[in-house]
């Protein structure tokens, strides 16, 4: 959520402490890791007077943090506090999904860290004061955008944390599902702070760099200028039909088939067929992801083209990333299921002609690069309204990947893009599955 400073600075007062026994010692660990974060974060920006770009909601828990530090060691009045506090912070979430939905109990922050709840509760007050006067005698809508959720267990919102305390945020569209209606209330109580905004895909990182074959050939076809006014590619609709063009795409597609087949050799000693569709799942592989449900196919697909005689379209390379930047151990054991899938398919010579499955534990950013620039199928099956689908799911598009994915994250902005019937979706839409 957070890349803490390289500067060495003091560990977060009231994450400190020997890790807890019992049930819920995932949980708290995984505050304690967060609070940890936050806690250099904090100290970091104070440090240099910089600015904190939150680019997930979790990362919000620097805000009581950061007020914690103003209001105790530097004795600023709460106003003085949170008006410097709101100064340092900008947020850039992705796809909302359920970002304003609850994640802390109040119970365990009451355990771990008492002060920030404390704070949290101050802040949460003052807010719904506003709310308040701005709609008088609205309850709905003063327990639609406050910061807690009453429930069985009343949990903190970090998203809508992360739209109160920013200077400026910005939220990727649309705002549809459980989200919609709390951030369009918030976006009345921000104003112009609050905005709806297109995930920013550079086609400078996702192209120039990433895919140097096909960059060549669009400079040929468009001039130089489609790095500066990405909007020339919509030219590409029309070249589409050229058989000059087509070639040379066809030709880039198999110089970067190539490095990728180079890489899964030297990485994951496997021989790849250069002419056969590369399908990519690359992710941090959480539960939301549903790797398990990639697996499940391959089983499926292996089992009907081994025992049902059956042969599909196209042979296919499938590629299992995990993102070295952002996967955390919890994905380690769905990983070591995805490299048995792998190695059962992978030994059986009479599939070798169809099914090729490679498993990259620690996918780099330039093999996440290569991947990207590869890829014929970008795999996105991630539980609508998870936000699984980030912003790699646009760049992967942008390399000419068709996507096979649910309406989740920023695959629903590129349904708003390129339509429907580009897109190969299945599943539930994200009211169906908070529903579900």
């Amino acid at each position: 959520a957070l890349r803490p400073s390289e500067r060495t600075v003091p560990p977060h007062p009231l994450a400190a402490g020997a890790a807890p026994d019992g049930p819920e010692d995932e949980e708290r660990e995984r505050l304690r890791r967060e609070l940890a974060l936050a806690g250099r974060a904090a100290a970091a920006v104070l440090g240099d007077e910089g600015v904190l770009l939150l680019v997930d909601a979790r990362a919000s828990l620097v805000v009581p943090e950061l007020m914690r530090a103003l209001l105790d060691e530097q004795e600023a009045t709460w106003d003085e506090a949170w008006s410097r506090a709101r100064g340092m912070i900008r947020a850039r979430l992705g796809s909302p999904g359920d970002q304003p939905g609850p994640l802390w109990s109040t119970t365990l922050l009451k355990e771990e860290c008492p002060r920030l709840l404390e704070i949290l509760y101050e802040v949460n007050r003052r807010h719904l004061d506003e709310v308040e006067a701005r709609w008088p005698g609205d309850v709905d809508r003063r327990r639609n955008v406050s910061l807690f959720r009453e429930g069985e267990a009343t949990r903190l919102r970090l998203g809508v944390l992360a739209s109160l305390a920013s200077s400026r945020a910005d939220v990727a569209r649309p705002w549809e599902g459980p989200a919609g209606p709390i951030l369009v209330d918030l976006s009345e109580c921000r104003g112009s702070a609050l905005q709806a905004r297109p995930t920013p895909v550079s086609p400078v990182r996702w192209l120039r760099e990433a895919n140097p074959s096909l960059s060549t050939v669009l400079t040929l076809a468009l001039g130089e200028g489609w790095l500066e006014k990405p909007d020339t590619l919509e030219a590409l609709e029309t070249l589409a039909y050229e058989p000059a063009f087509r070639g040379a795409y066809r030709k880039a597609r198999r110089t970067n088939r190539m490095r990728l087949a180079a890489l899964l050799r030297e990485t994951a000693g496997l021989e790849m067929d250069p002419e056969a569709l590369v399908d990519v799942r690359l992710g941090a592989l959480r539960g939301g992801e549903r790797l398990p449900l990639v697996l499940l196919g391959l089983v499926r697909e292996h089992l009907r083209v081994t025992a049902g005689g059956w042969t599909p379209p196209a042979p296919r390379t499938v590629v299992i990333a995990r993102d070295a930047d952002t996967a955390g151990p919890e994905s380690d054991r769905i990983l070591a299921v995805a490299r048995a899938v792998a190695g059962a398919i992978n030994r059986d010579a009479s599939a070798h002609s169809v099914l090729r499955v490679a498993v990259l534990p620690d996918c780099t950013e330039s093999d996440a690069r290569t991947l990207v620039a590869a890829a014929d199928l970008s795999n996105q099956p991630g539980t609508a309204g998870s936000g699984a689908a980030g912003a790699r799911a646009l760049g992967f598009a942008l390399n000419g990947a068709v996507t096979l994915g649910t309406r989740d994250g920023t695959v629903r902005e590129l349904e708003d893009a390129v339509g429907t019937e580009n897109l190969f979706l299945f599943g539930l839409g994200p009211l169906e599955a908070r529903a579900w």
